[in-house]
């Protein structure tokens, strides 16, 4: 078992189930990468590997040395770019897709306008999207996002029962309820 932050209870598992980079690292060739991951699997030390923000050339070029089980990626109505070519990779290969920011990194909220001040140490600023010209001429999508969710769409009984058959035949290993989850992190 891995004893944890001091003064943490430990992680109460001797591996991880899936260890996944948040940034392909262009220095390192991911052929190097993957070997290294396929040790540590062989070790027993890791389960399942993924990639985060990762080119489809690169996930091939993983996948290949090491199976990957999941890719995380942006995507919302904000960027789409998943969908032309890393979608399709990950049902080809059987990979999982985890999609990250669904609100477009605050874009979509409503609450970052041509009033936000981003300054000092704010991460917003150093991407394209949020320059002040950036911002105003996104407006307009904002706007008919808002005025989509202020229809209020309804879901009928046989929507939610569809649903919630669908959702029951994943396949979740380990912890599913929110308070084993809990138990493992450190909160």
């Amino acid at each position: 078992m891995s004893p944890g932050p001091p003064g943490k209870p430990p992680l109460q598992s001797d591996r991880i189930d899936l260890l996944s980079p948040h940034r392909v690292d262009p220095a390192v060739p991911i052929e190097d990468v993957g070997s290294t991951r396929k040790e540590l699997i062989g070790a027993g030390i890791v389960r399942h590997v993924g990639l985060s923000e990762a080119a489809a050339a690169t996930i091939r070029a993983a996948h290949a040395v090491q199976p990957v089980a999941a890719i995380q990626s942006e995507y919302s109505r904000w960027t789409g770019e998943p969908e032309s070519q890393i979608l399709p990779l990950c049902a080809e290969r059987e990979i999982g897709f985890v999609p990250w920011s669904p609100l477009g990194q605050g874009s979509l909220t409503g609450r970052i306008d041509s009033s936000a001040r981003l300054e000092g140490s704010d991460w917003h600023k150093n991407f394209p999207r949020y320059t002040p010209e950036a911002i105003a001429a996104n407006r307009a999508l904002v706007r008919l996002l808002q005025d989509l969710a202020a229809a209020k769409a309804t879901r009928t009984t046989h929507d939610l029962a569809a649903i919630a058959k669908t959702s029951a035949s994943v396949e979740i290993h380990d912890a599913r309820l929110p308070e084993a989850i809990l138990q493992y992190s450190y909160r």
